[in-house]
């Protein structure tokens, strides 16, 4: 019996209302409710966190999930902002 990742309901939409979106931040309270508002609401989600403040378990619910991506890395450092997941991000999210 293989095992089946369950998630939060996610609406599927058009193409014209689809949007990439990177959140900054992301695992940290503000970050992660947002992320579960946008996620939920059928958006494309990168966020984006170097867990000095913001805990992996506040996004653990989206692990594995096709339309999100979680990275570990400290934007401060470098500019990596709109390259994420290879094209650019169509909104953004800095908490």
């Amino acid at each position: 019996m293989g095992f089946s990742q369950k998630y939060p309901p996610v609406k599927i939409l058009s193409e014209k209302d689809w949007k990439r979106i990177l959140i900054t931040g992301g695992a940290c309270f503000v970050g992660s409710q947002l992320t579960d508002k946008l996620m939920m609401d059928g958006h494309d989600v990168t966020a984006v966190d170097n867990f000095f403040t913001g805990r992996k378990r506040n996004m653990e619910h989206w692990i594995g999930h096709e339309n999100f991506e979680l990275i570990n890395h400290d934007v401060a450092l470098h500019r990596v902002v709109g390259e994420a997941r290879g094209s650019p991000s169509t909104a953004g999210f800095y908490v």
